[in-house]
């Protein structure tokens, strides 16, 4: 029988064919083994790592059984390899990118760079400063007229017009040599040249005032020292009707506190007076100033600059008094109102305090044009105003400076008052719901006569105290109650102000008696006082003020004042020096705890009742001695 060959492997031996019997098994032919044949090494190509994915070390395998003779290993990533591509500013001519990233090797982007719009031109003195163009706005002013209305800081030598038959040495501030020297630093003239524009008349005098409160019949100042007067604002136009008109006035007025008076746009006058006159306040001159301005001059852009802040002079609280009047007018006739109270101008650039130098004038001279070059859409006499009516009790509006509001303008406002009811209408139509919540009136466009009415607990703006708990004849509310420094008026007491007086204000009851070291000189009380004004509230919120004569006479008569019929709540001021001041409600009840002292063989019995709150005692209830 045939023993048939084996074939030899990579890693086992062959067998050569044999032969046997297949009766008793002989090898006939012995079968020889063939050694192994041994492995057919391939190389596995080694690959290299990349970013993003993993390499493999040199490896090989038997291309006959395809046995691993040698493992490839995983090399790891390398990772990015970053680089910073980096951003672009932008310009107002070419757009920028943000900073962005990416790989060396691969050129993958890991942080894509976005593009970043377009600036706006930085405007200085009419042209961009990065590329230099012009303001389109600039060229509508190139060859027109400006004339400046103004006082000390628009004056310079020789450009201010002569009026016949007065001293004119005052009237300019510039040139000096610790301000300025050179006529092209001043504000209005840098204006003037950078729009390429021409000089009407600038009728600006060193001292001043919108108001003429200066003797109107001095040879310094003459009949036309107002800068509302008619011929200051006449002059403006002598060489030339003005396209501009740069009014910088009321600083002066400001500086020296002229009476300020008020505006009212429901009662503002609508007819120019054009009468010869001295006015008696500010808000009246200031009126007539733009009245006459708009009358003589309606087709020109008049623009109102109102100041920058002066250490002693003009100071920010000033600003705060005089700044809402001058804005209402402004906004009630329809001009243009320039702040310079941020423009830049430091106290280091007031060498005088008052005046600017150079690098003061620059600051002025850069808000100006930016200003007169911004697009201007209002005509005067166009300006639609609304009534705001005030229908109070117990309340009271805060900080509430006009009675009208133009036409689209937003209109907020806070009650105060105790346990408000408010409603709110514009145009007939009740807006309480979206307009009114907790105090604050918020209309964000009105469009019709504003109606608001309120009514309060109490007309004393929130300033009702609360009796102490422990309360007795001998508690000193002064101390209890912390006093505030509030002032009343006849509608109520406001918030704290100059001028005020430290006061309590608590609930009392008709026939309640009060003794108080402000009240009146009565025998044993300490106070030199001749009596203080009281001020009372009945249940309706109605305020009843009781003279100080009247005071003094019932505390010296009775030693006390009686709280009237009707009166829930008393507000008491003090006069004197705040240090040991006492008020006390000499009706309020003790809180006695009572000792018993039992009586002895010697001594008698009695008993001691003590108030836990002042400690005032007094002894009844004696039991005599026991005896031996």
């Amino acid at each position: 029988m045939i023993d048939p060959a084996k074939t030899p492997t990579c890693t086992e031996t062959g067998l050569t064919e044999g032969k046997h019997c297949s009766v008793c098994g002989e090898v006939l032919i012995k079968q020889e083994i063939v050694p192994v044949t041994g492995h057919t090494e391939v190389i596995d190509s080694a690959k290299a790592p990349t970013c993003t994915e993993t390499g493999l070390t040199e490896g090989k395998h038997c291309s006959v059984c395809g046995e691993v003779l040698v493992k490839q290993e995983i090399v790891p990533v390398t990772g990015h390899s970053e680089v910073i591509d980096p951003a672009k500013t932008p310009t107002c001519t070419e757009t920028g990118l943000t900073e962005g990233k990416h790989c060396s090797v691969c050129g993958e982007v890991l942080v894509k760079q976005e593009i970043v719009p377009i600036t706006s031109h930085q405007y200085s003195n009419v042209h961009c400063t990065i590329c230099g163009a012009e303001h389109p706005e600039a060229d509508k002013y190139r060859g027109k007229v400006i004339s400046i209305l103004g006082a000390s800081t628009s004056t310079f030598a020789g450009y201010i017009p002569v009026a016949d038959g007065f001293n004119l040495a005052h009237r300019p501030r510039y040139p000096q040599d610790n301000l300025l020297t050179d006529v092209n630093e001043t504000w209005w003239m840098q204006v003037i040249n950078a729009l390429e524009a021409k000089l009407g008349i600038n009728d600006s005098w060193a001292g001043s005032q919108v108001l003429n409160t200066q003797d109107t019949h001095s040879g310094d100042l003459g009949p036309d020292a107002a800068m509302a007067s008619i011929i200051r604002i006449q002059n403006l136009g002598a060489n030339g009707t003005p396209d501009v008109i740069l009014f910088f006035g009321a600083g002066n007025d400001m500086g020296r506190g002229v009476p300020l008076g008020s505006f009212d746009p429901a009662t503002a006058p609508t007819e120019v007076d054009l009468t010869t006159k001295k006015w008696t306040n500010f808000a009246d001159a200031y009126v007539t100033a733009i009245m006459r301005l708009q009358h003589f001059y309606p087709d020109s852009r008049i623009i109102v600059m109102s100041t920058y802040p002066m250490p002693s002079y003009v100071t920010e609280a000033k600003l705060d008094k005089y700044g809402p009047v001058i804005e209402a007018i402004c906004e009630h006739y329809g001009v243009e109102r320039l702040s310079l109270r941020d423009c830049g101008v430091t106290y280091d650039m007031l060498p005088d305090n008052i005046h600017p130098n150079a690098e003061g004038m620059d600051h002025i001279t850069e808000a100006v044009l930016e200003f007169v070059l911004n697009e201007y859409d209002m005509t005067p006499g166009e300006n639609k105003v609304y009534s705001v009516t005030h229908e109070l009790t117990g309340a009271k509006a805060e900080k509430h400076y006009y009675k009208g509001i133009s036409e689209g303008k937003a209109f907020e406002e806070t009650l105060i008052g105790e346990e408000l009811t408010v409603k709110v209408t514009m145009g007939g139509k009740d807006i309480t719901a979206e307009a009114y919540k907790d105090g604050k009136i918020s209309i964000a466009s009105v469009s019709g006569e504003v109606v608001i009415t309120a009514t309060g607990k109490y007309n004393c703006d929130g300033h009702l105290q609360e009796l102490p708990d422990k309360l007795c004849a001998r508690t000193n509310l002064w101390t209890a109650l912390e006093p505030e420094n509030i002032y009343y008026t006849v509608t109520g007491w406001g918030n704290i102000t100059a001028g005020t007086t430290w006061s309590i204000t608590f609930p009392v009851s008709a026939g309640d008696r009060i003794w108080a070291t402000s009240l009146g000189a009565c025998p044993g009380n300490g106070s030199t006082a001749d009596g203080v004004r009281v001020t009372w509230f009945d249940a309706n919120g109605v305020l009843q003020t009781v003279s100080r004569d009247v005071v003094y006479a019932e505390f010296k008569k009775f030693g006390y004042i009686t709280a009237p019929e009707g009166a829930v709540a008393l507000n008491l001021p003090m006069t004197n020096n705040q240090d040991g001041y006492a008020v006390y409600l000499l009706n309020a009840a003790h809180t006695y705890q009572s000792v018993v002292t039992p009586p002895t063989c010697t001594e008698q019995g009695y008993t001691t009742h003590i108030c836990t709150i002042c400690g005032e005692s007094y002894v009844d209830s004696y039991v005599a001695a026991k005896g031996h």
